[in-house]
């Protein structure tokens, strides 16, 4: 495991997480909606 591959990767799961994160807020507040 080189030292630069960690940074690489928290940098690259970090947005998509917040995407995920942002679907499922978005999906439960329409569930709460409708």
């Amino acid at each position: 495991m080189t030292s630069p591959s960690p940074p690489f990767l928290a940098a690259n799961n970090i947005p998509v997480i917040s995407d995920i994160m942002v679907l499922f807020f978005s999906n439960n507040l329409l569930v709460y909606i409708f």
